[in-house]
């Protein structure tokens, strides 16, 4: 798959996974399982795009536009780092993931609807698919806990994604033992 389809791709994981989380017939553990993994899929992306997308953004589009996208994740990043020192039980939870969850939706339309076509004006084929290769291998560095204090600039973010994976990795099996087993 080339790359822009990827990006949408986890942008709907996510969208199903928050209605899920929304839906009245899903139990306060399953909310948590389901809150627990849009913060993964969430750090996941974020750190994807970080090291794949947001260098030929700034290589095709400009510094600006870049600097933007990197600004945006930055403040996601504080947001699920919040999230991910609650419970769900936590009564302000909820309005803590919907705040979390109306600006991702915000960036993530953004992205449809204005990066993802100027990057499919800028990109040919083959690199797209290229690019794509280079997203999905990035996964096996991609923490999955937000780090917002971490770098997000190549070439130093891969040091720091890779390193915060392994604490990551040693986090969530004590989380979610069953499921990561």
């Amino acid at each position: 798959m080339n790359l822009l389809h990827l990006i949408v791709l986890d942008h709907n994981c996510v969208r199903a996974m928050y209605d899920a989380y929304k839906s009245p017939a899903v139990y306060l553990d399953a909310k948590q399982l389901l809150a627990w993994d849009m913060i993964m899929a969430l750090s996941s992306h974020a750190a994807k795009e970080e090291m794949v997308v947001y260098p030929v953004v700034r290589s095709t589009l400009g510094a600006a536009a870049a600097d933007q996208l990197l600004g945006e994740h930055a403040g996601m990043k504080s947001m699920l780092a919040t999230l991910d020192t609650m419970a769900v039980s936590d009564p302000s939870f909820d309005m803590q993931l919907r705040g979390t969850m109306d600006a991702t939706m915000a960036h993530m339309q953004e992205e449809e609807a204005g990066l993802l076509p100027q990057l499919a004006a800028v990109l040919n084929a083959e690199t797209q698919l290229q690019l794509g290769i280079q997203f999905e291998a990035a996964k096996v560095r991609a923490p999955t806990r937000p780090h917002p204090e971490a770098a997000n600039l190549p070439p130093f973010c891969e040091t720091t994604f890779a390193a915060a994976k392994q604490v990551d990795v040693a986090l969530d099996q004590a989380r979610m033992p069953s499921l990561l087993a």
